[in-house]
């Protein structure tokens, strides 16, 4: 939150309160699980509130598989948004074992 508040200072840009994009229901730790039991782990874990009519930026430190950002976007699509999109500050390298 303070990276965002820092990031759109003096852009007049409305920062949402922490609250507006929640869990809903407790999800595993992402550590250590594929992209796809990622995104199964976090399939219908958010929920947003106030930002019916909104133009919506997830921020996030690192994308890894995109599941985060995709249920993200998900919920905030659910809750009326107008527009979502997102912004990360590092990608994380995958790295496959030979074979």
């Amino acid at each position: 939150l303070d990276l965002v508040r820092r990031a759109t200072a003096g852009s007049g840009l409305a920062v949402a309160p922490p609250q507006s994009l929640r869990f809903v229901r407790t999800v595993e730790d992402q550590g250590g699980l594929s992209a796809d039991r990622r995104a199964t782990n976090l399939r219908g874990a958010m929920r947003s509130q106030s930002v019916a009519g909104r133009t919506c930026l997830l921020v996030d430190d690192i994308v890894t598989s995109g599941a985060t950002l995709a249920e993200s976007a998900r919920a905030l699509w659910a809750g009326g948004a107008r527009e979502v999109q997102a912004v990360t500050l590092a990608g994380a390298v995958l790295r496959r074992s030979p074979g």
